[in-house]
């Protein structure tokens, strides 16, 4: 007989066999690579709507800009057509070359008699690209001490009566007889 201490030892390695076996068996490396391996494929499927999501916004601002230019190609078509092309003539004609006169009459009608402003160069401008015809011209008017109401009036009138023709800019300085009153007239032109 086997003593109980020799059998006792014996099933006690054999309980530590038997759960060394049964940790052996059970796939823990398996769960924990698994998880892993899900986890990566959350974020990178998270990842993945997130471009999809991006290249999509991407696309749709493409697909506008490009109906965008479609409509502005089809309006260059439409202004090049015989109709279109006189009313843009008319439109755009050059009258800023023989402006002078023609703002100083009007300056004596909305009277300002001895303080008529002061007109400068015509400046050229092309601001729609190379291949516009189009030109932003611009003529500086200073006028010094004057009824700012006659000024106003004058700026008004002018605006009314030449085509086209605004106010781009109007600017005020201090002078020790009153102020200097500095304003920018425009208009769009065809360049010749």
């Amino acid at each position: 007989m086997i003593p109980r201490a020799v059998e006792r030892k014996r099933r006690l390695e054999a309980t530590f066999d038997a759960g060394t076996a049964e940790r052996r068996n059970r796939p823990t490396t398996l769960i924990i690579a698994s998880a892993v391996f899900l986890t990566l494929a959350v974020v990178f499927l998270s990842l993945s709507f997130a471009h999809r999501s991006e290249a999509r916004d991407r696309l749709l601002a493409a697909e506008a800009t490009m109906q965008e230019l479609v409509d502005i190609r089809a309006r260059v078509e439409a202004y090049q057509n015989d109709d279109t092309q006189r009313a843009l003539e008319r439109r755009y004609r050059p009258v800023m070359r023989s402006i002078r006169s023609r703002l100083e009459a009007i300056a004596r009608k909305s009277g300002l008699g001895d303080t008529l402003p002061q007109l400068g160069q015509i400046s050229d401008e092309r601001r729609l690209g190379l291949d516009s015809q189009l030109l932003l011209r611009t003529i500086d008017a200073t006028v010094n001490g004057g009824d700012h109401d006659a000024v106003l009036e004058w700026i008004q009138t002018a605006t009314d009566e030449v085509d086209g023709l605004f106010v781009t800019g109007v600017s005020l300085t201090p002078m020790q007889t009153g102020w200097r009153m500095t304003i920018k007239l425009s208009r769009w032109e065809k360049d010749q």
